[in-house]
């Protein structure tokens, strides 16, 4: 491991590295069931900061051909594992079968010509049925706990599914789930230690074994798995050069290349004949997603040359309790989740004003996939599950930003936080937060008036029950404070007059400004246009296909102007 700062690099071990840091560090090791002896790391609390030991637990498990040390090699201003355990959490960091920290074994030599073929046979099943588990049990055991949060980048995803799937009891062990870009969709160890030093282009002799399989690590060799970054900085170019691969076995890739070739998420393949024997088909049993019930979220870039969205959205609909977040820069990419200096930092707006922010995302039952921001707590704050939760929803033609925009002196979100609360803001359907779909593409002639057809009231009783229910789980509260401004006050009387059972989960309501009986209507320009909607609407819808939360002024103008005198009078509809 190279320690970056001030570009001094400093060859040590993870524990020694994270100490170097000024953190607590602990090694620890575990034997799985099949006898492969794990190592893991452990911060259990931030730097200065006391251990307590009702600390939340989070576990981090790498992707393929990484370790623990992927989550602390950008040091202690922008690592995930430091930021985790400044922020209140105990951190525990795997490490897979086979990498250069759990190469070792009760009774198998991995560096013996004939006892190496029968170590490194193992895919990332395994690492799931038994790494994972071991790892997990050990960890809560040590801590006392009953559940712990999961985050898992690329493999680190696909063991996660594979362990719930195939053990669904460990579903009741883990609080919540994030996978940061996880892979879904011949025995050789790739990068043996011994070869770790070797930058050569003849990537097929840092592999050993069968010698017939070797095409696979030219084929899938670090190069094309490390390369996919942006090197827009002197910091995260010297990491990713340093970086060094950490082994694997080839029959990890080779799942991966089954799966990709069978267009399935299914166990590893024998061939139609042994797969009779094992199994008792002649294809591999596929993985049973419905049977994962954890909250887990699918973080995902449309920038990922390992993943598809369409492949994530399905992933998403096929469990249960399961929302996704597209990552907000178009040119974030697979190992930006644990590279990226600005992985940290997004949502931009609210980590620059010096509060925490999160990005979640939920689907509606109609399909839409709406976005939401969370302010967790107030600057130089601690977050506690115990603050009261509020959600805050924008009017017509705003959006979330909308609680932000005066800045962190003025803004209600920032002040709500500061307040002690743990502030959710809403995105309705159609505006540039939530503007996607499962099928339907919002930028298509033919499908955005199937997109753009719905009104307030889809708003309030889809968005919002959608909204409210996934922010009452991942709080585990039973009830919130609502503020609504405009519109946001119009789809809360909808929602709790045509659902009432949504009165029972709203603790308090403020309704600013908020639109609900307009018969005394105060504006007479307006009104005078209203008596146009059904005409006025119609005409747009068929030369535009929607009213988007981007429209101008002057496009409100030009539509008043065609239908009667009041388009002068701009000035007084707008603002």
């Amino acid at each position: 491991m190279y320690l970056l700062d001030k570009r001094v690099k400093v060859k040590l071990g993870v524990a020694k590295n994270i100490e170097y840091h000024g953190y607590p560090a602990e090694t620890h090791h575990v034997t799985t069931s099949d006898g492969y002896i794990l190592e893991m790391h452990r911060i259990p609390h931030g730097k200065g900061q006391m251990y307590s030991a009702d600390r939340p637990v989070v576990f981090l498990m790498h992707g393929l051909f990484l370790a623990s040390n992927c989550y602390i090699v950008l040091g202690p201003e922008l690592s995930p594992a430091y930021n985790l355990a400044d922020a209140g959490f105990d951190v525990w960091m795997g490490n897979a079968r086979g990498n250069t920290n759990s190469r070792h074994h009760v009774s198998l030599n991995p560096d013996d010509n004939k006892e190496k073929l029968e170590f490194f046979d193992f895919s990332w099943e395994e690492i799931g049925l038994y790494d994972l588990s071991a790892m997990i049990d050990y960890v809560l055991a040590s801590t006392n706990k009953d559940k712990l949060h999961y985050i898992g980048h690329s493999q680190g995803g696909t063991t996660f599914l594979v362990l719930n799937s195939m053990n669904p009891e460990y579903n009741k062990k883990i609080a919540s789930a994030h996978l940061l870009g996880s892979i879904l969709s011949g025995l050789v160890e790739l990068y043996p230690p011994v070869h770790s030093e070797v930058r050569s282009s003849r990537q097929a002799d840092n592999c050993v074994g069968n010698v017939a399989q070797k095409y696979l690590c030219q084929l899938m060799g670090i190069s094309p798995l490390l390369s996919q970054h942006t090197k827009d900085n002197e910091v995260i170019s010297s990491a990713f050069d340093n970086y060094e691969p950490v082994g694997a076995s080839v029959k990890q890739v080779a799942h991966y290349g089954q799966n990709i070739r069978d267009k399935a998420f299914a166990r590893w393949s024998y061939g139609s004949i042994q797969n009779l024997l094992v199994y008792g088909s002649r294809n591999p049993p596929k993985y049973d997603l419905s049977l994962i019930t954890i909250n887990v979220t699918l973080h995902y870039t449309v920038n990922d040359n390992f993943q598809d969205e369409k492949d994530v959205i399905l992933t998403a609909n096929a469990m249960p309790n399961t929302t996704v977040r597209k990552v907000a820069r178009e040119t974030f990419l697979h190992d930006d989740f644990i590279f990226a200096t600005d992985a940290k930092e997004l949502p931009e707006n609210i980590r620059r004003d010096g509060f925490p922010a999160e990005v979640h995302h939920v689907t509606t039952s109609d399909g839409y996939i709406l976005e939401m921001h969370r302010i967790p707590h107030g600057r130089n704050q601690v977050h506690s599950w115990d603050r009261p939760v509020v959600f805050l929803m924008h009017g017509l033609l705003t959006a979330s930003n909308s609680w932000l925009i005066l800045g962190p002196e003025r803004a209600p979100a920032y002040n709500l936080a500061d307040a002690g609360f743990d502030v959710w803001m809403g995105n309705a359907r159609g505006t540039k937060n939530s503007r996607r779909h499962v099928s339907l593409n919002p930028d298509d002639r033919q499908q955005k008036l199937d997109f753009f057809d719905f009104s307030f009231e889809q708003i309030a009783t889809q968005d919002l029950p959608a909204m409210i229910d996934y922010a009452l789980a991942y709080t585990g509260r039973r009830q919130l404070h609502y503020v609504g401004h405009s519109q946001g006050g119009t789809v809360f009387l909808v929602l709790n007059s045509m659902r009432p059972e949504y009165n029972q989960k709203i603790a308090s309501a403020h309704l600013l400004a908020g639109v609900g009986y307009q018969t005394h209507f105060p504006n007479p320009a307006l009104a005078a246009v209203a008596r146009l909607t059904d005409t006025i609407y119609v005409s747009f819808i068929l030369h535009n296909g929607a009213i988007s939360s981007t429209l101008y002024t002057n496009q409100l103008v030009d539509i008043l102007a065609v239908f009667g005198q009041y388009g002068q009078s701009y000035s007084g509809l707008i603002g």
